[in-house]
């Protein structure tokens, strides 16, 4: 078992660094920059353009260095500064944004995970209390079925409850991360849909870790070598 649980350990660090080559190249796939959507709205308030010096906003926003150097200097201030860098259209951080806007999502998600809840438990009731019924022969059936696959269902979870996130966020106008993302994905705020997508990625890794390592403990025929 600890040889395994090292082994996965290991494994999580090629797995995070493919995770930002991904988060940090997927934005920049997108057509226009953050420069455009700002000339863009010029346009649209004052009715002209040739309003900003493009070439000054790259050198202060640091795009004017190619994608392999901003992914370097985005990487070197997550491991050796613990920061996701500012963004590039408010006065805030990455982290200060995320952290304004963290405490909705994990409530949206409590909130799924708890309606879940709700349905489950009378499940496990109804059948506890029609014992010997085929209703108790299917509940415990399920139950049998569900030592490990209860545990993988709830780490297959938490993608869709990312997901979700964006969408009911969206909808509902709640002022979490998933709006967050959508938000910077429309200006190209580029290090706050890295961030976003870091945070949600890293927390599907975690989950996946956790779960990997749990079944030993709930399933005693689970043997790791």
């Amino acid at each position: 078992m600890r040889a395994y649980a090292v082994r996965r350990l290991l494994m999580v660090v090629p797995t995070l660094f493919l995770v930002t080559v991904l988060v940090f190249l997927s934005v920049r796939f997108l057509p226009g920059d953050v420069i455009d959507v700002m000339e863009a709205r010029l346009q649209a308030t004052q009715g002209a353009t040739g309003g900003i010096d493009r070439a000054a906003l790259e050198r202060r926003l640091g795009l004017d260095v190619p994608v392999y150097v901003q992914y370097g200097r985005w990487v070197g201030g997550i491991f050796l500064r613990g920061t996701l860098g500012p963004s590039l259209t408010s006065s805030d951080t990455v982290e200060q944004s995320i952290a304004q806007r963290l405490p909705v999502t994990i409530q949206l998600g409590l909130m799924a995970i708890l309606i879940g809840q709700m349905i489950a438990v009378p499940v496990g009731i109804y059948s506890a209390i029609r014992q010997d019924t085929a209703a108790d022969y299917v509940g415990r059936s399920l139950a049998i079925l569900g030592l490990i696959p209860v545990v993988s269902l709830v780490a297959l979870q938490v993608p869709i409850l990312v997901g979700g996130s964006v969408i009911m966020e969206n909808i509902f106008n709640l002022p979490g991360l998933g709006r967050l993302l959508v938000n910077a994905l429309s200006i190209r705020d580029y290090p706050i849909v890295s961030g976003v997508n870091l945070v949600f990625a890293t927390v599907v890794v975690a989950v996946n870790l956790v779960t990997d390592l749990s079944y030993a403990l709930i399933d005693a025929r689970v043997r790791y070598r």
